[in-house]
């Protein structure tokens, strides 16, 4: 596989590339700094990034997959999940002493992403992420099932 950054992106017939002269807080640059992390997080349609900043989240832990945040939006409920690592489900197919486990947590094809960010040094045009997403989390809608009687 070709790393990212030597990647090149094919512009589809009827687009053309976009450009710009300004400099963008997402610049491809500023994650040049080994003090920053690419963070993926999905977010249902509903929400908003208002929403999702008054957020209190706690640090994930690699094998958590407790809620490390939640939020209430009207009458919906939603809980912020790390998405589990791929070796997490393999070690736990392969594990003779458990049977397999579902984690209940959707968002693996997440682990297939990679960011692209615009870079001022190319006039504004995307470029692929120098790193790859450091933690993947995705944030799901809590729903009550009742119990039968």
């Amino acid at each position: 596989m070709t790393a990212p950054s030597q990647q090149t992106i094919n512009v589809p017939e009827g687009f053309m590339l976009a450009t710009s002269k300004y400099i963008s807080e997402f610049d491809s640059q500023t994650l040049e700094d080994d003090d920053k992390e690419l963070w993926l997080v999905r977010v249902p349609e509903n929400l908003t990034a208002k929403d999702i900043a008054s957020m209190k989240w706690t640090l994930p832990k690699p094998s958590s997959h407790t809620p490390l945040g939640k939020l209430s939006k009207n009458k919906d409920n939603y809980a912020l999940y790390r998405v589990p690592e791929e070796h997490e489900k393999h070690k736990k197919e392969h594990d003779d002493d458990e049977e397999d486990y579902d984690f209940g947590i959707s968002g693996q094809e997440m682990a297939g992403f990679q960011c692209l960010l615009p870079c001022q040094q190319k006039s504004g045009k995307l470029v692929f992420a120098s790193k790859p997403f450091q933690h993947r989390f995705i944030v799901n809608e809590l729903v009550e099932i009742p119990n039968q009687p």
